[in-house]
């Protein structure tokens, strides 16, 4: 313990000061494409919230945008991808989506129900029949539904996310599933509301063995191919050892920040490993903008992910609310793999998507930063100031 103390004592010394430089933000048009295309002229209305809230709350970097169906997606970025490190973020860095990789795990599973490849009814059961013969009986009728829903009874998550073992991380996801569901749920699935990291993989794993491709296999094929997303990617952004892109970070005493690489286990995947630009993630978003449907997802698609379960405000990766500045559904959705942190509002009635992303994950301090942001980008949007 001493040794591990000292070496982190010795990390910080190395990281004691730091600065957040400005950096340029800009406009990216919402049609798919090369983004190095599609940059214009900083947003300085963005930039300028961006700064005062670094001013307010001293982080590594921000990034933030402004999308709208038929409208150029407005963007901004301030601060450094690493601590104590000089290279700026830019609007085009891959940013950590954490849980907010749920919705878009969904809407790949919405896709695959359309094409009649199961229907959201299919049981564990039915979907992992070998698995389910290692499993406790109470989780066999759980259905896809209600795992994307939190409605599966299941613990929030695994008991060892990186338990080794299988041929490949399908494979190893089985054997997660068979390590944590042995003992009866301390919820009787359907009953109550309980997130759960674990659900979103069984959800996950269960399309990988029906389709026969694993779940990142699906994703690019379902979803970033579909869209053109060429940015997004799974684990943690960038090269490791590398500052080719921003660098997740640990808050430490006196605004200062131990950068790190770290991320959520491979095997969480569906629940929380996705990463992309910001234009990449809006893209994504204004599709559930689409109520009347689209080449994406169908109407029917839209509506049964926005549909919350009867026990909370939770739909199929989104928390559904309503708001008088969305004039009335909006959907939301935070993620953080705890050295991140992201915020998504989607607006369907006034097509409108705000983002917010920060390199540092803090569950109080940087919520707030984030959730400030959001707010003036709304207002933003709303009165033009």
């Amino acid at each position: 313990m001493r040794v591990f103390k000292s070496v982190i004592q010795v990390l910080l010394f190395l990281s004691s000061f730091g600065f957040w430089p400005e950096v340029a933000g800009g406009r990216i048009t919402a049609a798919p494409g090369p983004q190095e295309e599609q940059t214009s002229q900083p947003d300085p209305a963005i930039k300028k919230i961006i700064e005062q809230s670094l001013k307010e709350h001293p982080m590594p970097g921000i990034v933030a945008a402004i999308a709208k169906r038929d409208e150029s997606i407005r963007v901004a970025a301030v601060g450094v991808r690493k601590f104590n490190d000089e290279t700026p973020m830019t609007i085009h860095d891959q940013l950590h989506l954490g849980s907010c990789t749920k919705a878009i795990t969904a809407s790949m599973l919405a896709r695959l129900v359309e094409k009649g490849e199961f229907t959201w009814d299919i049981t564990v059961k039915q979907g992992l029949p070998e698995i389910s013969k290692k499993i406790h009986s109470d989780y066999h009728d759980v259905t896809l539904r209600q795992l994307v829903m939190h409605l599966g009874g299941m613990p929030a998550n695994a008991k060892n996310w990186r338990l080794q073992g299988g041929d490949n991380l399908t494979e190893t996801r089985g054997l997660i599933v068979i390590d944590s569901l042995a003992t009866a749920p301390k919820k009787k699935p359907g009953t109550e509301y309980v997130y759960s990291n674990l659900g979103y993989m069984i959800a996950g794993l269960i399309a990988a063995k029906k389709t026969g491709k694993p779940w990142e296999q699906l994703m690019r094929e379902e979803v970033f191919d579909v869209l053109q997303l060429t940015t997004a990617g799974f684990g943690p952004p960038g090269t490791l050892g590398e500052v080719d892109q921003p660098w997740g970070h640990l808050p430490i005493a006196n605004n200062k920040f131990f950068a790190t690489q770290i991320d959520n286990a491979p095997a969480l995947g569906p629940a929380g490993t996705v990463h992309m630009s910001i234009a990449d993630w809006a893209r994504f978003a204004l599709e559930h903008t689409r109520t009347e449907g689209g080449d994406f997802l169908s109407a029917e698609s839209i509506s049964e992910l926005h549909v919350p379960n009867q026990k909370s405000e939770y739909a199929k990766g989104w928390i559904v609310v309503k708001r008088g500045w969305g004039k009335g559904t909006v959907l939301t959705h935070g993620g953080s793999n705890t050295v991140w942190m992201a915020l998504i509002w989607v607006a369907p009635n006034t097509k409108s998507v705000y983002l917010a992303v920060t390199n540092v994950g803090d569950p109080q301090k940087t919520r707030v930063a984030v959730d400030g942001v959001i707010s003036k980008l709304i207002q933003l949007d709303l009165t033009g100031r």
